[in-house]
């Protein structure tokens, strides 16, 4: 039995706080990758087998950031936010992923 792996984990202001472990029979139903800026934000989803579901620029907000999300949980189910930059510009979209139950690597407890 595999004993999971490894994953950095943050803070809500994207400091990070140690690790996690993610186990196996976690399932992720749709990849969003968040290039993030901060004017606009360029978003990526695929899913497990590599389709792009989602592939737009996205404001910068938190009503846009949860729409995005909203949707992509109820076409998909299960949503795991990615960001390149977590502790700094890529903090919001991590704690309106968070607050929605969406997963991340970063900043889920």
């Amino acid at each position: 039995m595999d004993a999971g792996t490894l994953m950095p984990q943050a803070g809500r202001d994207g400091s990070e706080s140690g690790y996690r472990v993610v186990n196996e029979d976690e399932t992720v139903d749709i990849y969003l990758g968040l290039d993030v800026g901060k004017g606009e934000h360029h978003a990526t989803a695929l899913t497990p087998a590599g389709k792009k579901a989602f592939d737009k620029p996205l404001p910068n907000t938190e009503p846009k950031l949860s729409e995005l999300f909203a949707k992509l949980q109820a076409k998909h189910g299960t949503v795991l936010v990615v960001v390149d930059q977590p502790a700094s510009i890529g903090a919001l979209p991590l704690a309106v992923a968070r607050d929605m139950g969406c997963q991340s690597p970063t900043c889920r407890a």
